[in-house]
């Protein structure tokens, strides 16, 4: 078994999903149940019992998520003490985060950051990519994660990962039984938007501008700044919507929402952490800052 493994039950305990524990991984969910074929073959145990979408720990299970816990506390210690990071760092965090990196990327580094540094108090603002920048630039947020490069003096962007968008329609959508429609096809369907402030906006339009079409010739149905919201404005008919694949990937996999390829047209961008360029020095934030470029470099 190696350390990967032994995260990747931890995750599938805590959220009692195959699909969930890997987006919070960020891994597929091919690689999550490869780890979980690999340990219970190397034991010779059943660890999980399948209940549908759900599982649910067997006594075996149960048994190697208590050693799990503690073979990755020592390995938290060894690694705070080998970078000069004492476990003793402590103190609040202020972390401002545009949706998708907050629902992506920061629960799976938040959590194992507090299991390294657990005397931290993270405190998360989530909002749009633009408010969260504003906020480190104000210094109202020690760090920032945003969907899109920020050109603001002052701050120093670090990308942490890719991110693409995908087009979702409710399952019986005129459009959903295609494999793919045109960028014409696509003008002609009403579409749901987040609002312009936003990273996911913001790589949409960059996307059909480069098409030679402007969003605002697009039937934009309705914009909302919540991709939750957005979700049920499709599955309700309103329109279709481009977001961020990771968000939606268990959905599509249940079939309560389809996803249809738009040729021509594949809207993808970076994610970025954002910190203060010159830093004021609280353990805290140097710990973090370390800790994200390591783990996500």
């Amino acid at each position: 078994m190696e350390l990967r493994h032994l995260q990747t039950l931890l995750a599938i305990r805590d959220r009692k999903s195959f699909t969930a524990a890997a987006k919070s991984l960020g891994i597929t969910q091919a690689a999550v149940s490869q780890h979980v074929a690999g340990m219970e073959e190397s034991l010779g145990v059943r660890l999980f019992d399948r209940q549908g979408r759900r599982v649910q720990l067997t006594s075996a299970g149960s048994k190697l998520c208590q050693h799990a816990d503690r073979i990755l506390d020592l390995v938290a210690a060894a690694t705070a003490d080998v970078q000069g990071h004492p476990l003793s760092v402590q103190g609040p965090l202020h972390i401002a985060s545009s949706t998708v990196p907050a629902a992506t990327i920061l629960p799976r580094v938040l959590s194992e950051f507090r299991r390294q540094f657990p005397s931290v108090q993270p405190k998360l603002d989530v909002s749009d990519s633009e408010r969260a920048v504003a906020a480190v630039s104000r210094r109202d947020a020690d760090v920032g994660f945003a969907g899109f490069l920020p050109k603001v003096k002052g701050l120093l962007p670090h990308c942490v990962a890719e991110d693409e968008l995908v087009l979702i329609p409710a399952p019986d959508h005129p459009l959903a039984s295609r494999k793919s429609i045109s960028v014409k096809q696509l003008s002609e369907t009403p579409l749901i938007v987040r609002e312009p402030n936003s990273g996911s906006f913001r790589c949409l339009e960059e996307a059909l501008e480069k098409q030679g079409l402007p969003l605002s010739e697009m039937q934009v149905a309705m914009q909302a700044n919540s991709n939750d919201a957005i979700v049920a404005a499709v599955r309700s008919g309103t329109g279709v919507s481009f977001i961020s694949s990771t968000l939606v990937s268990e959905e599509v996999e249940a079939g309560e929402l389809a996803v249809i390829k738009v040729r021509s047209l594949r809207p993808k961008r970076k994610l970025y952490m954002v910190s203060p360029a010159e830093s004021d020095g609280r353990e805290p934030l140097r710990t973090f800052l370390d800790f994200v470029r390591t783990s996500m470099p």
